[in-house]
């Protein structure tokens, strides 16, 4: 038997002719695999922003209408304040009046005295609460268009004059006088008298108001210093909440509602009001005024607002 020699493909018969064009065609089967698996990615991609699509389209849904329910609820917390303040001025004013006739009538004593500096505190007090509640379910009525012209300087004289008992030692910076505070002035004079009382209540001595203002471009400040500030940071934190009951048990219990007045009186003009605790009883009462904007309108006082509340 005659054997024959052993030699390894060339690629010259058929079966070598067909590696070599597989070969040749590999890299478009290649390119043809990738094209195809892009493709697959790019499908996939397309179904995943459609669903986030959706999803977001649904979330903005649901947060339109948590807004307007939200709007809705506060329309009518607004609502029930006025018709409380409403309701409660009449029959107020009334018991008030039976109480000072029926003083009238005791025969003059010590305890008589007593007495009626009691009913005449007690009425203010009254009478001050229904105004405030008045005050708050209006808020939202108050247009920042509405500004009068007044600097720092000349409302604090104001304030003052018709705090008597309350000494302020307030250091003001030589461009305090220049800068007009937006606001509406007789509001703004009765957040400020708000403000000095209760810094006084936070305060070892309860007839004097000490503290500093500074100057920003569109900003003044005043810090008031406190050292008598007997409340935690949780505290500090819901103060000016209307619904807080933190006033009520502390040692500004005396002015009822009138923090929360001053506070959204100062956020309706692009202000803030702020109460902070620094340390062990001691802390400060930072109020913001806005420059007033002699052009633009609500639109400056919209883009200032945010910087001020930082």
């Amino acid at each position: 038997m005659t054997h024959g020699k052993f030699e390894p493909a060339t690629g010259r018969g058929s079966d070598g002719q067909g590696i070599t064009a597989v070969r040749q065609q590999l890299p478009n089967i290649l390119n043809v695999e990738g094209h195809l698996r892009i493709r697959s990615l790019q499908c996939q991609l397309a179904d995943q922003s459609e669903a986030l699509e959706r999803l977001a389209a649904e979330h903005a849904r649901e947060l339109s209408n948590a807004y307007v329910r939200l709007r809705e609820l506060g329309q009518l917390k607004n609502d029930f304040l006025r018709m409380i303040s409403h309701e409660i001025r009449t029959p107020a004013n009334g018991v008030l009046g039976v109480g000072t006739l029926i003083l009238d009538l005791c025969p003059a004593s010590e305890e008589r005295t007593l007495y009626a500096a009691l009913l005449e505190q007690s009425g203010l007090r009254l009478r001050n609460l229904i105004d405030d509640t008045a005050l708050i379910g209006d808020m939202e009525n108050l247009t920042m268009e509405t500004t009068t012209a007044i600097s720092f300087p000349e409302l604090l004289a104001q304030v003052s004059t018709s705090l008597p008992d309350i000494q302020t030692s307030i250091e003001q910076p030589s461009g305090v006088k220049t800068f007009p505070l937006n606001g509406y002035h007789p509001l703004l004079k009765r957040a400020m008298e708000s403000i000095l009382l209760l810094a006084t209540c936070f305060s070892g001595n309860k007839h004097r108001a000490h503290g500093v203002v500074s100057v920003e471009e569109t900003v003044l400040r005043v810090r008031l210093e406190l050292d008598a500030l007997s409340l935690s940071a949780a505290q500090v934190a819901e103060f000016f909440d209307l619904e807080s009951h933190v006033r009520s048990v502390s040692t500004a219990e005396s002015l009822g509602l009138a923090p929360v007045v001053a506070y959204q009186i100062l956020c309706a003009f692009g202000g803030n009001l702020r109460l902070v605790n620094a340390a062990a009883d001691a802390g400060y009462l930072e109020a913001s005024f806005l420059r007033q904007q002699r052009h633009g309108g609500l639109a400056a006082v919209a883009d200032l607002r945010g910087r001020n509340q930082k």
